[in-house]
This record gives structure tokens, C-alpha cells and sequence, in this order.
């Protein structure tokens, strides 16, 4: 059997990954960042590896009915970078904090060369994610 996902699957799938349903989740998620594009496989061999990097815990409100964007509701702040971190030019949304797995990915709005002592600082409201 192939289909396409109903509104009510949409809705089910990103409430208990991103929301958490009557406040259990199927795991926490985390904002990765990465130097190279991870694609729909979720190549992690990219992500920044510098000893201060780790990835962050990033938390979603429930969407509006009807629509099928989910919006941060935390700010999500990364220790200031000790040495450089590349060229950060992805984001992902992981499922722990070890390896685990990359379940989305984006590119970011304005990528660029992270040096030493800048500080990556996404306030609530600004991180999104949307089922078609």
C-alpha cells in the first residue's frame, strides 16, 4: 500500500517528537549544527566537534489547528566557541545527545565561518518546522 500522510498522522507524528503528547515524548530532541550538509540519510560525520561544542535541547510548541508548523518555545544557546567551528552551514534535529539519529535538517539562513568566541544564540520563536 502508498499513500500520503493524513493531517490527523501530521499532526500525531510532530506533536509526539517535537511537543510531546499529555507531556511525554517519544525522546527529547536536540539542535545540531554542521559543517557540511547531512542529506536525507543523516550524516552526522560533518557536525561541529570542537571540545565546547555539544548539541542543545530544544523544545517546540503545539501548532495552530489547522496548520502544521511547529515553532521553538525555548531559547537555545551554545557555549561561546573556544576555537573556530567551520563554516556552519546546517542545522538538525536530533535524537539525544550521542550519536543517535538526524530526523530533520535544514540549511540555516545565514551560514558562515563560526570563530573563536562567537556564540550561537537562537531565541524562542525563531526555529521552525513544518510537515507538508
Amino acid at each position: 500500500m502508498s499513500g500520503a500522510a493524513t493531517n490527523a498522522l501530521r499532526l500525531y507524528v510532530g506533536n509526539r517528537t517535537l511537543v510531546g503528547t499529555d507531556g511525554e515524548f517519544l525522546f527529547p530532541v536536540y539542535l545540531a549544527l554542521f559543517t557540511t550538509d547531512p542529506g536525507e540519510n543523516g550524516d552526522v560525520s560533518g557536525e561541529v566537534t570542537t571540545p565546547e561544542y555539544s548539541r542543545q535541547l530544544i523544545g517546540f510548541a503545539s501548532p495552530e489547528t489547522g496548520v502544521f508548523t511547529w515553532v521553538s518555545n525555548i531559547d537555545v544557546i551554545y557555549e561561546a566557541a573556544a576555537s573556530s567551528w567551520g563554516s556552519v552551514g546546517w542545522a538538525g534535529i536530533m535524537d539525544g545527545t550521542g550519536p543517535g539519529a538526524s530526523m530533520i535538517y535544514h540549511g540555516v539562513l545565514a551560514a558562515g565561518n563560526l570563530p573563536a568566541g562567537y556564540q550561537v544564540k537562537l531565541p524562542a520563536g525563531a526555529g521552525q518546522v513544518t510537515f507538508p
